[in-house]
C-alpha cells in the first residue's frame, strides 16, 4: 500500500482543526528514511491533536533524533537524560512521536524490556524518591512483572522531562488481568469512579490472547494520578461502544468518523485510554500505515 503523508496529514490536521505550521514538514523530513520503514499516526480523539510515530535502530536514527533536541533547545537536562539512555541501553528498537502542532513536543521510547532496578536506579538518579520507588515496584508485583516493557521520555521544550514505564498482561479466558489492574488502581489511591471506568473499559475491549499496555506516568517526582491503557485491534465499532459508554463528548465521536473517513479504515491497531483521578477519561487511536 503506497501511503502519501503529506495530503493524510492536511486532511487529518484539517479534520481536527489542527493549525499546522509551515515547519511541520521540514521536522518530520529528518526522520523519513525511518518513516520509509515504519509509520504509525496517533490520534487523540479528546484533545483533538495528530502525532507521527516512527521507529529505528542504528546510529544515524539516535543521532538524529539528539541533533533534532539539540535544535529544538530542550534543557541540558533533557540532551543528559537522552544521552545517558543512549549509552546505558544497546541493541533496543526506539520510538519517536512528534506531536504536529503550533508548538513542537517530542518524545522518545525505549522498546526493550528492561530490568526494573535498572529504571528505578535511573529515576532515582533523576531525583525520584524511595515512596515513588516502593509504589513502582508494588505494581509491576501486582502485575507479576521484574521488568518494563517500554520507558519513555517526553522532551518538549520549556518542561521538567516526565517519564513513562509501560508494563504488559496477556489477557486470557478469565478475569485474572481485570483484578490485577484493580488492584493496581487501589495502589495508586485512585478514586472510585476510576476503578468503574476500568471495568466498563475492559469489558468492552477485552480479547482473549491479546496483550494489553499498562502505563504509568512519572512527573515533578511522583507518579500522575492516572493510569493508561492500550488495547490491541479495537475495530471503531466497538471504539464508538467505549466512548458512548463513558460518555465522552460527541466531539470524540466525530472525529472517529473523520478519521475513518480520510483514510479508509475501520479497525485501530491499538485505542488508549486515560482515566484519571481528576480528570474525564481520554481516548485516542494508533493507525500503522506502513511497517
Amino acid at each position: 500500500m503506497t501511503i502519501y503523508l503529506r495530503p493524510e496529514i492536511t486532511q487529518l490536521s484539517q479534520g481536527l482543526d489542527i493549525d499546522l505550521p509551515d515547519s511541520w514538514l521540514a521536522m518530520v523530513e529528518r526522520y523519513l528514511p525511518a518513516m520509509k520503514k515504519y509509520l504509525e499516526y496517533q490520534v487523540s480523539l479528546s484533545k483533538k491533536e495528530l502525532s507521527i510515530i516512527t521507529l529505528g535502530r542504528d546510529d544515524a536514527f539516535l543521532a538524529e533524533i539528539e541533533s533534532h533536541l539539540e535544535d529544538l533547545r530542550v534543557s541540558g537536562q533533557a540532551i543528559s537524560i537522552f544521552r545517558r539512555l543512549r549509552r546505558q541501553v544497546t541493541r533496543a528498537t526506539w520510538g519517536v512521536k512528534l506531536l504536529l502542532g503550533p508548538e513542537p513536543e517530542i518524545q522518545v521510547y525505549v522498546k526493550k524490556p528492561l530490568p526494573l532496578e535498572a529504571v528505578l536506579s535511573g529515576l532515582r538518579a533523576q531525583g525520584y524518591g524511595a515512596a515513588v520507588a516502593q509504589q513502582i515496584k508494588k505494581v509491576a508485583s501486582i502485575l507479576e512483572k521484574s521488568y518494563t516493557h517500554f520507558f519513555g521520555a517526553d522532551f518538549t521544550p520549556g518542561q521538567p522531562v516526565p517519564f513513562q514505564i509501560y508494563f504488559t498482561q496477556y489477557l486470557s479466558e478469565d478475569a485474572s488481568v481485570l483484578r490485577r489492574m484493580e488492584q493496581v488502581v487501589r495502589e495508586l489511591a485512585l478514586p472510585s469512579h476510576v476503578t468503574e471506568q476500568l471495568i466498563q473499559a475492559h469489558t468492552l475491549l477485552s480479547q482473549p490472547k491479546q496483550t494489553i499496555w499498562i502505563s504509568l506516568s512519572l512527573v515533578d517526582g511522583s507518579i500522575y494520578p492516572a493510569i493508561k491503557l492500550d488495547y490491541r485491534n479495537i475495530t471503531f465499532g466497538l471504539a464508538t461502544r467505549l466512548l458512548e459508554t463513558l460518555q465522552l463528548p460527541s466531539s470524540t465521536l466525530d472525529a472517529l468518523q473523520m478519521v475513518a473517513e480520510t483514510l479508509n479504515v475501520q479497525a485501530a491497531d491499538y485505542m488508549g485510554l486515560r482515566l484519571a483521578a481528576n480528570a474525564a477519561p481520554s481516548a485516542s487511536i494508533y493507525l500503522t500505515r506502513i511497517r
